[in-house]
């Protein structure tokens, strides 16, 4: 690997990681699934699946190099 691709990996891996802690902190408050029957609790577990999404996207850039 180059060092460019090495320091965009950096880059990416420190994406994945604010993604990951804003996924436990938005997961912290969540005592119940009966959370997710309100609209606001569905919003909540949409951002939360789009956060894995996007950080598995970043993975698969990772795996190309």
């Amino acid at each position: 690997m180059s060092e460019i691709d090495w320091e965009l990996s950096k880059g990416i891996l420190k994406k994945i990681r604010r993604a990951l802690r804003t996924i436990e902190r938005r997961f912290r408050r969540v005592h119940s699934a009966d959370l997710f029957r309100t609209t606001r609790g569905r919003e909540r577990m949409d951002s939360i699946c789009m956060l894995f999404q996007a950080s598995g996207e970043m993975f698969k850039q990772i795996k190309r190099w």
